[in-house]
């Protein structure tokens, strides 16, 4: 794991009384090998980012329409951080890109919007968010269902940060489908979102964990970790990761403009801001380590912002903002070539039988589509 997925926490600006004890942790012991024989497998790793994900939601897409390939549904292994880990799942469970678009408009509302927004500057130290409406939703997409029950035709996972009790720092930490646990697939997505002020921290089997953006934005080194683990010696990986924008010279901006005025604390704004412009450096870092292994094969697929999004923000000009983005990414040469690159690895894949994915709790009660604004600037 890079040293940039280390950083610290400041234990007063999340909650403590369950913390996570290294010495019980054997992930790094266990492997999960998997029992078929393929040879070549995919491994998608999806960034967090608030609302950007609506970037990503749409990156894939393209990737579908130029590849012919619904990467998402044909991973062996997926993954994802926060908001990363909400696109991987709900994708996966078989919703449409307009019900996701919808779900996510909705998230923003929820999250950054309404009583908490306007009172958050007075008690920011706090964890404002009533989860109640935000459970909802997940209970409205995922039911009740265990993660040790969800899409097992596939390997998910969600990152998280655990709070270790020796060192009073949080560690990153994974919740998957192909480990025991007792979690819930909400508890899982909670685990992974649940950046405060904005969320309280949740606890799962007596561990506190907090938004796995915070330590590790970008999963694609546990992605790697992961596969390891799973896939026997030998497997070719052909790795895909997602990301949802990044700043030009990011690294040299020393202004919290990722979050309204007033929502985050200064020192919690510095560590997510750190957290999320780590992103792209982590991509870079794990491009370089596997730039000589053969048997891994390794595509990154993200767009360049030239004027900053907030996380937060779910205006109907940002999304428009976004998807003109994304179209400027989609008419670059370099991307072309890229997305020809990876074409030609997803041609390696084993042919797999179509297996229907089922959504694991009953769409809305409405027969009616939901009305849902256009990502993508008319032509």
């Amino acid at each position: 794991m890079s040293k940039n997925n280390k950083e610290e926490i400041s234990k007063d600006k999340v909650g403590d009384d369950n913390e996570y004890n290294s010495d019980t942790d054997t992930d790094d012991e266990v492997t999960y090998f998997v029992d078929d024989l393929d040879t070549v497998k995919l491994v998608v790793s999806c960034d967090g980012g608030g609302m950007r994900g609506l970037i990503a939601l749409q990156i894939l897409e393209y990737i579908q329409e130029v590849c012919g390939v619904d990467i998402i549904h044909r991973a062996d292994l997926l993954g994802g951080t926060s908001t990363g880990a909400l696109l991987a799942f709900t994708k996966s469970n078989g919703y449409s890109d307009d019900e996701i678009t919808d779900t996510y408009k909705k998230m923003g509302v929820i999250m950054f919007d309404g009583f908490f927004k306007k009172f958050i500057n007075v008690l920011r130290d706090f964890c404002l968010s009533d989860m109640r409406a935000y459970e909802k939703e997940l209970d409205r997409l995922f039911s009740q269902v265990k993660m040790s029950d969800f899409l097992q035709e596939r390997k998910l996972f969600v990152l998280s940060s655990a709070r270790n009790r020796e060192q009073q720092t949080y560690i990153p930490k994974v919740i998957s489908n192909y480990k025991p646990t007792s979690a819930t697939v909400i508890q899982a997505l909670r685990a992974t979102s649940s950046a405060p002020p904005y969320f309280s921290p949740v606890e799962i089997e007596g561990v506190t964990y907090v938004d796995g953006g915070i330590l590790a934005n970008n999963p694609i080194f546990k992605a790697k970790e992961e596969s390891d683990r799973l896939f026997r010696p030998g497997t070719k990986l052909i790795m895909v990761s997602i990301g949802t924008g990044h700043v030009k010279n990011q690294e040299k901006s020393t202004t919290p403009e990722m979050f309204s005025e007033g929502a985050l604390s200064p020192a919690l704004v510095r560590t997510l801001l750190s957290a999320i412009a780590n992103s792209h450096s982590l991509h870079k870092d794990f491009k370089d380590s596997v730039h000589n292994n053969p048997m891994v094969s390794y595509h990154r697929f993200d767009v360049v912002l030239e004027d900053e999004i907030k996380l937060d923000d779910h205006s109907e000009k940002a999304i428009q903002t976004m998807a003109r983005t994304v179209q400027t990414f989609k008419e670059h040469t370099k991307i072309q070539k890229k997305l020809q690159k990876l074409k030609e690895d997803l041609q390696s894949l084993p042919t797999k039988p179509a297996k229907p994915t089922k959504k694991s709790s009953s769409p809305p009660k409405s027969s009616k589509p939901t009305a849902v604004p256009q990502l993508h600037p008319q032509a």
